[in-house]
């Protein structure tokens, strides 16, 4: 269930998601075994699958959820100084785990992004959770 799409000398990797509790960028949170199992489980096949593409680069875009999403103003503001940092250690955060699994460092780059690209309405309270996300782009070096 792992989905690559092409996309010119790129893919975009599909997987399960991470997923992150809110407000938070720990991909194994001693609270809840459930999620750390999840996470582990993708991170192990992201990094196997990585490892078949010797001649690319991995970069793994982090993404939050904002609350501030009806009033432009706020969500600038909440962007800046909540989301971008948040998001931006999510991607971290899952880079490390990457590397702990034998991924060579040098071929992963990290980058937040924010409250940008979100794949369910905020104010869809139901499915705004999945907004805190990590997506995997692999690049020809």
């Amino acid at each position: 269930d792992i989905l690559v799409i092409k996309d010119g000398d790129r893919y975009k990797v599909r997987v399960s998601d991470i997923n992150f509790p809110s407000d938070s960028w720990e991909v194994s949170p001693k609270d809840s075994r459930k999620l750390l199992e999840a996470n582990r489980k993708t991170l192990m096949r992201i990094a196997s699958l990585f490892s078949r593409f010797p001649d690319y680069s991995l970069t793994v875009e982090g993404y939050a959820n904002a609350v501030y999403w009806s009033d432009a103003t706020k969500l600038a503001e909440e962007q800046k100084r909540e989301l971008l940092p948040l998001s931006q250690k999510r991607a971290d955060a899952v880079k490390a785990a990457l590397v702990m699994l034998g991924i060579d460092e040098k071929r992963i780059r990290a980058r937040g992004l924010g409250g940008e690209k979100p794949v369910a309405a905020f104010a869809d309270s139901e499915s705004a959770w999945k907004n805190r996300r990590v997506e995997f782009i692999l690049e020809k070096r």
